[in-house]
């Protein structure tokens, strides 16, 4: 639970939890306020696809310097 004061300092990072399916409980005046999703969805539906890596898919875990940086010791190692 937070409080009115709590939420709107944090208001951007309580919205992004509550759009992942989270409940937010707000004090204020002595009332308990909930934030919900409109439609939650499934757990499931919710999950990240993931190849072995662990690696979200389309995401090879390198930035594009060290990306054309490897690329280019190929090519020169390989001359491809």
């Amino acid at each position: 639970m937070t409080t009115a004061t709590q939420l709107r300092k944090t208001l951007f990072r309580v919205l992004d939890d509550v759009a992942q399916g989270q409940e937010v409980e707000i004090s204020h005046k002595g009332a308990t306020l909930r934030i919900v999703p409109a439609s939650r969805g499934s757990r499931l539906a919710r999950l990240i696809t993931r190849d072995e890596s662990g690696l979200a898919a389309g995401d090879s875990g390198w930035d594009a310097a060290a990306q054309a940086e490897w690329e280019a010791e190929q090519k020169e190692l390989y001359g491809a």
